[in-house]
């Protein structure tokens, strides 16, 4: 079936890429990570002509049904058949019953019911389970491999970004926990930062993941629809530290087409960039 739809008097072809690490303004409970509103969201992805988004808000499932409600919305109104991928980014610790400053990003998205369900759970586990666990909640929800164990069912996992599971000192051990549990729905996230540090970072995620053999994905870690919004993220993030914020050093931080994703990625090998920009659409659609 051709992937394309009639669009300004001429086909259009559908974009080869999803992005799959995606924020919203609900991203960290509301704590300025993000200017993605869910209607900034599915209007940027229908300009790109993607066909499918994955919504990973830092700690939170607060803002899926808001997303999710607005691809609704467009698709009866356009008669479109958008998707929408539920996910959360929460952060991994070695033990959630030791409280100690050693976590990291983690990425999680629904592969369907059982998995959203899943989510939910882990999330709520993660919170401190409603006051039952209230050692699983040091700074951030937390999670560690026994937690990921018990509500991995019908989910995908991906080691996020620079502040994920790559950058541990046992993150090969971690990677190879992770593997145990997801098999295939592991992934390596590679993403498209342009920035020194990203460039090592990725080609040491390449290296951990041939070793192990776990497959890669692509990733923007979008916090802004465009390029343009990049100064006004900036000062939003700016409004609760009067020192500046030193963490989004470049304007990366946006919904790229597979055509800009594969360009940014171009430094590291091309057979490996091509399958990580292939796997969005597989693991989306």
């Amino acid at each position: 079936v051709s992937q394309s739809r009639y669009s300004g008097g001429r086909m259009k072809e559908v974009d080869n890429f999803v992005g799959l690490h995606s924020h919203t303004v609900f991203s960290n409970g509301r704590m300025l990570d993000s200017i993605n509103r869910p209607e900034d969201i599915v209007n940027t992805i229908v300009k790109l002509n993607q066909k499918a988004v994955g919504i990973t808000d830092h700690g939170t499932c607060s803002g899926l049904m808001d997303v999710y409600t607005e691809i609704k919305k467009y698709n009866k109104k356009h008669d479109a058949n958008l998707k929408m991928i539920f996910g959360i980014e929460l952060y991994y610790t070695a033990n959630v019953f030791i409280k100690q400053d050693d976590l990291s990003h983690i990425l999680f998205l629904a592969k369907d019911n059982i998995g959203l369900e899943n989510l939910y759970k882990m999330t709520t586990v993660a919170h401190g389970n409603k006051g039952l666990n209230p050692e699983n909640f040091y700074k951030y929800p937390r999670v560690d491999l026994d937690i990921i164990r018990q509500y991995h069912e019908g989910l995908i996992c991906g080691t996020a970004c620079m502040g994920g599971i790559i950058k541990r000192q046992d993150k090969m051990d971690v990677l190879a926990g992770l593997k145990d549990i997801f098999n295939d729905d592991l992934y390596i996230e590679l993403h498209t930062v342009q920035e020194p540090e990203q460039y090592e970072f990725n080609n040491v995620a390449i290296e951990c993941g041939n070793k192990l053999g776990i497959d890669f994905f692509a990733a923007n870690d979008a916090h802004y629809p465009s390029p343009n919004e990049h100064i006004t993220h900036k000062q939003f993030r700016e409004a609760k530290n009067e020192k500046g914020d030193e963490y989004y050093k470049t304007n990366d931080y946006y919904f790229h087409s597979g055509e800009e994703t594969k360009n940014k990625l171009s430094y590291l090998p091309t057979d490996i960039v091509e399958r990580a920009i292939a796997n969005t659409v597989k693991i989306a659609l």
